[in-house]
């Protein structure tokens, strides 16, 4: 990105991350501007509420200048900060136009040092609404308007709702011709021109006739060219005193919008619906005859010139023409879709053509709306470059479904001053609710001649006049190349600087000197009014390279941040900083210099330069201030090896940060990023665990946590006896655990209630019925490690059997005879061989391990019981015996 140029070609708000302070250019923003009121609901003050509102909104130079009603003998100077907004309430019997088709002497006039936004707010209780003004500089000779249609619910809605456009005359004796498109209230038929001619400072308004059938959509007003030496501009409002949008619908609401020249008019449009709407209406006005154009690449649309398409748009919609059309979208009355915090207001929609990269612009501080909003337009691939008072908001943007290549956004801000940013380019509008109270306006943009331009050749870049960007320094080749276009008989270049007028579409100049100089580049049409001209004011520096401002990024919250200033001038310059918000550390001079934030947010520096024989030049570095994150986090303790242990993020970082984690001999079972972690080490001792957070390039500083690995305990348990009859139900538990110093039991018995818990090391339980219990021992060491392990006794009925699963035929009487035991049993007990041969049978009595009368080898050997207890049925089992 390049500095902003010395030469006055910026566009209104263009924003680089270095930007050089210079003039207006063809925008919303300006040092001069004409505004006027068109006539209100109720006319003038009747309610005694009206409040004729003029808003002044500076971008990063303060600035002084006066508001007047020149020929109303009224005046009020102002001085306003940077990045702020004057508010004056102008007295409404001075400047609201009431009358029809007569001059009236009260058009309001802005001058001011610097330049800086203007906006109007035109008030009477429950019926109001704001546009943006257009600089003198960007004015233009022709122009055709839009409004609305009177409504036909009663004659009473109709005489309120009539269309109205206002004419403004900036320099004296302007003649202007206007066409109607409908009858006027002053007896003008449609279709027939009529002139009048104003002086600086006067207003004249047209009416519609009293009829629903007509409004003053497309009527066509311009410079009369018959009239000699009357290449003039001047201005052009249009809207309707109180509208019904849709014509029957509670309730009206005044809609006003300054009319944009002929000139800038586009071929391609996106709209954005109004949030909490469910549609708007749009309005198509041509330009010229054979109008083409199609909305969302539906059916083709035909127009000739001055007539208009109205269309009812729910999503945002892609408008492409031929020719060049302008596009106007009306909020709805409050109750056509239940929405009472609402009413009609009416926006002039900027064509792609006339994107603009930075705007300042001011949601007007009144208790009359509760809810602001903000729609934006922008190329889909570079959504992510739109900024809003310094915060991105690229992830808002939704692509536009009929041209996926733009994308739009609805947002929600709050009242008061802000600065929307991309440098890829927008488009905005501005507007805010509450009830039945509605206003809305663009939020600023280009208003660029479409028709006429030249480009900047520099060594670096070859750049469009209205956006040329780079610093002009003494000595620098530069080529003015105006575009060709075969209306054009001649072209004039005059440079200011004393050199000799030259001729022609390629005009090369050098300034040899420093200081403001004066471009004018002159047009010759083939008609009456064919000498037209585009003034630029070119401050040429003594720099050389460009002088430039760059800050270290990220700009880290509480971190050192350099500024320097980088350019090769003169080694007797002087430099005088502002860090804004910033406390400087180290340096002087050009710097390097170290500068502290310790408040996040946007901030801005800037740097005064003064070489000798020069004017004092400047720069500014825009410094967005990101709050550095924390790195703490939690081990969860006590930290036993062989077992995972979660480690838990603490601090003020998001997800998307980025995480640089040391376990320090540990091994991850799980967790990313952020984390949460699972942990686990394999050996005991002292360890330190570390983490640094990095996020939006800002680092944290370094936590570490010091943590010791502790031995888990070795539980280990046994039960005397492990198998016990109902009738003799204490068992023994055996505590042989190593590194224990708490024992926690459960015997798995909870009818016991408090008796199946114990902390004895090695306690003992009854158990009141038959069942398989599972015991529990949670084991805990000296250091808090924790460890357990289970066992399972058996109860039995005491009409049980026990059988041993081997035995040792060895003649010593010890474990001789396999057999069943148990009260009344009456059993015949099978012996079976691996290969299924029955070896021994025996009724109540046992086998001796022998097989025809030898003893058998040592094997496992199957066995069978049929058996039954007295008193009982008869049931069966099997097993196996090892013979040893």
């Amino acid at each position: 990105m390049k500095t902003k140029a010395t030469l006055l070609l910026a566009v209104f708000g263009v924003l680089f991350s270095v930007l050089r302070v210079s003039g207006q250019g063809f925008s919303t923003k300006g040092t001069d501007f004409w505004l006027g009121f068109m006539e209100n609901y109720m006319g003038d003050d009747t309610t005694g509420s009206d409040r004729m509102k003029v808003y002044i909104t500076t971008d990063n130079q303060p600035a002084s200048g006066t508001i007047s009603v020149p020929l109303g003998g009224w005046s009020q100077n102002f001085n306003i900060p940077a990045n702020s907004t004057f508010e004056v309430t102008i007295p409404t019997a001075l400047v609201m136009v009431t009358t029809t088709e007569t001059i009236e002497n009260k058009a309001v006039h802005v001058t001011s040092d610097n330049p800086v936004s203007v906006y109007q707010l035109n008030y009477v209780q429950y019926t109001s609404d704001a546009n943006i003004a257009i600089p003198t500089i960007s004015l233009g000779k022709r122009y055709r308007v839009t409004t609305y249609s009177p409504s036909a619910a009663s004659p009473a809605w109709t005489e309120v709702s009539l269309s109205e456009l206002l004419v403004v005359g900036v320099y004296d004796n302007t003649v202007i011709k206007i066409t109607p498109k409908c009858g006027t209230e002053g007896g003008h038929a449609p279709n027939v021109p009529f002139t009048v001619t104003l002086n600086r400072g006067e207003a004249y308004q047209v009416r519609s006739t009293y009829t629903n059938t007509y409004n003053l959509t497309g009527t066509l007003i311009e410079i009369d060219t018959t009239v000699t030496d009357n290449c003039k501009t001047f201005a052009v409002f249009a809207g309707n005193k109180c509208a019904f949008i849709t014509g029957d619908s509670c309730c009206c609401n005044h809609i006003c919008e300054e009319m944009m020249p002929t000139n800038t008019w586009g071929r391609q449009y996106i709209t954005v619906p109004l949030k909490n709407r469910a549609s708007d209406v749009f309005r198509i006005v041509a330009l010229k005859n054979g109008t083409i154009f199609t909305i969302n690449g539906g059916i083709p649309q035909g127009l000739n010139a001055g007539g208009y398409y109205e269309a009812d748009l729910s999503t945002a919609s892609f408008i492409d023409s031929n020719y060049p059309v302008s596009v106007a979208q009306f909020s709805k009355s409050a109750q056509t879709d239940g929405n009472t915090d609402s009413d009609p207001f009416m926006i002039m929609i900027n064509p792609l053509e006339q994107t603009i990269n930075r705007i300042v612009f001011n949601s007007f501080v009144t208790a009359i709306i509760t809810s602001y909003y903000v729609n934006i337009v922008t190329k889909t691939a570079n959504a992510g470059l739109v900024t809003l008072d310094g915060t991105n908001v690229g992830a808002s943007f939704t692509p536009v479904a009929s041209n996926p290549a733009y994308s739009t956004a609805q947002l929600t801000i709050s009242q008061g001053n802000h600065i929307l940013n991309s440098d890829s380019g927008l488009i905005a509008n501005v507007y805010g609710y509450g009830w039945y109270e509605t206003y809305g306006y663009i939020a600023g943009a280009t208003v660029k001649n479409l028709d006429i331009s030249y480009s900047v050749v520099t060594a670096n870049d070859t750049l469009e006049y209205y956006n040329f960007d780079d610093t002009i320094c003494r000595g620098t080749p530069l080529t003015f190349i105006a575009t060709a276009n075969a209306s054009i008989t001649d072209h004039y270049w005059n440079f200011g600087d004393g050199s000799p007028v030259v001729h022609g579409l390629v005009a090369p100049h050098t300034y040899a000197n420093a200081g403001n100089f004066t471009l004018t580049y002159y047009y010759q049409r083939n008609n009456i009014c064919g000498l037209d001209s585009i003034v630029w004011e070119i401050n040429v520096k003594c720099c050389n390279p460009p002088l430039q401002t760059n800050a270290s990024t990220p700009v880290c919250i509480g971190n050192p941040s350099t500024l320097n200033e980088i350019s090769a001038l003169n080694p007797n310059a002087t430099y005088t900083w502002n860090f804004g918000n910033g406390t400087p550390a180290t340096g002087n001079g050009q710097g390097p210099h170290q500068v502290v934030w310790n408040v996040s947010g946007p901030d801005t520096a800037w740097v005064y330069v003064s070489e000798p024989g020069c004017a004092l030049d400047s720069a500014f570095a825009a410094v967005v201030v990101m709050p550095s994150p924390t790195s703490t986090f939690q081990v969860a303790g006590p930290v036993c090896y062989g077992v995972p242990t979660p480690v838990t993020y603490t601090g003020n970082a998001s997800p998307m940060g980025v995480y640089n984690w040391n376990f320090s001999g540990g091994t991850v079972v799980s967790g990313a990023g952020q984390g949460p972690y699972s942990v686990y080490w394999n050996n005991g001792g002292a360890f330190n665990l570390t983490l640094e957070v990095t996020e939006n390039g800002c680092p944290s500083a370094t936590t570490t946590v010091g943590i010791n690995i502790y031995a888990s305990p070795s539980p280990d348990i046994s039960a005397n006896p492990q198998t016990a009859l109902l009738e003799e139900p204490l068992i023994s538990f055996i505590d042989n655990s190593t590194n224990t110093s708490i024992w926690s039991w459960n015997f798995g018995d909870p009818v016991s209630g408090p008796l199946n818990y114990s902390m004895v090391q090695s306690p003992n339980h009854e158990y009141s019925a038959t069942g398989a219990y599972t015991v529990w021992l949670v084991a805990t060491s000296p250091d808090g490690c924790i460890d357990s392990v289970s066992l399972v006794v058996n109860i039995i009925e005491i009409f049980a059997y026990f059988i041993p699963n081997s035995i040792t035929p060895d003649g010593n009487t010890i474990n001789d005879v396999f057999a069943p035991a148990g009260k009344d049993l009456d059993y015949t007990l099978f012996i079976y061989n691996r290969w299924g041969e029955l070896i021994s049978e025996t009724v109540n009595s046992g086998w001796n391990g022998t097989y025809k009368g030898e003893v058998v080898k040592s094997d496992t050997y199957v066995w069978r019981l049929i058996y039954s207890f007295k008193g009982s049925k008869k049931q069966s089992a099997i097993g196996h015996v090892n013979v040893l």
